[in-house]
């Protein structure tokens, strides 16, 4: 049924405007003249540009609807314009950066997170971790994780044992610090440390000042003496690197090394003590067997 508020002329042009024929006619077309000069056939033409075709449908927000066989006259009722929020689509927006923002923090936090080496055996006294980017230390405690990166001290009278990866195990005396730099690679920096490395995991690494000490599966110590670092070895060969040198150190042997002349080679000991492996480690923490 015809819309009466609609002019007929209107209605005649809807067809033409639709089908973009109208761009066709010939300017002195009566139908082409209409929309020419009518505000309303050239709302309809600016509609159908910019959202294309809209065929018949029950919605009441209907724009230009396409005339098909056996359905009643074409109808063009004037769309009601839809309260616009121009806030909304901004906001959005934002939202969605936000979120997508703090999931990527998420993922490059853990990424950048050290890994776990290892963890506390046993504690006998008290001991502090500084972990790796932090200025503080805290307290650390039986089945403690340790991390790369981590800076490990004993207190006066205390004892630690450490269980890094691949079985390895690291002792530490009273008032002594490491840096974990990795599973196979620590930095002894002060105190007295016992090292009990499992066979066949690779080559384990322990930093000291003035020399690197290089082990595959062995058990063997290192100890700041005075101006000098003490290596006595147990079982395994040790190797021992400075700048002026190196020497390969066999059980019963004792390496010995400046802290302070890096330069000086390092000499093994022929007269070492009887007993190499220190007073201070708990008979139950026996050797490594064979």
């Amino acid at each position: 049924m015809m819309n009466s508020q609609i002019p007929d002329m209107c209605e005649r042009a809807a067809e033409p405007i639709l089908s973009g024929e109208w761009e066709s006619l010939r300017s002195s077309d009566p139908i082409r003249s209409h929309i020419n000069s009518c505000r309303e056939c050239q709302g309809r033409i600016q509609e159908v540009r910019f959202f294309g075709e809209v065929f018949s449908t029950d919605e009441p927000r209907v724009g230009l609807q396409r005339k098909s066989p056996g359905r009643a006259p074409i109808q063009l009722p004037t769309p009601a314009k839809e309260a616009k929020t121009p806030w909304l689509i901004p906001t959005f927006k934002v939202a969605s950066i936000a979120v997508a923002a703090c999931f990527v923090a998420i993922l490059a936090w853990n990424a950048f997170q050290p890994a776990g080496i290892g963890r506390v055996a046993s504690l006998d006294g008290e001991a502090t971790v500084r972990r790796f980017g932090s200025r503080t230390s805290e307290p650390l405690g039986e089945g403690a994780l340790v991390h790369r990166g981590d800076l490990v001290r004993t207190e006066p009278n205390s004892r630690l044992h450490l269980r890094l990866e691949e079985s390895n195990d690291v002792f530490l005396n009273e008032s002594t610090e490491v840096r974990l730099e990795a599973k196979r690679l620590l930095h002894h920096n002060t105190g007295e440390t016992w090292f009990e490395i499992a066979k066949g995991n690779g080559e384990f690494e322990v930093e000291t000042r003035g020399a690197d000490v290089l082990v595959l599966g062995t058990s063997f110590g290192t100890r700041y003496q005075e101006d000098e670092v003490l290596v006595p070895v147990t079982s395994g060969r040790v190797r021992v690197l400075t700048k002026g040198g190196e020497v390969e150190i066999d059980p019963g042997q004792v390496g010995v090394y400046s802290s302070s002349k890096p330069f000086l080679p390092p000499v093994v000991r022929t007269n070492p003590p009887q007993n190499l492996r220190p007073s201070w480690l708990s008979s139950s923490n026996g050797e490594r067997s064979e």
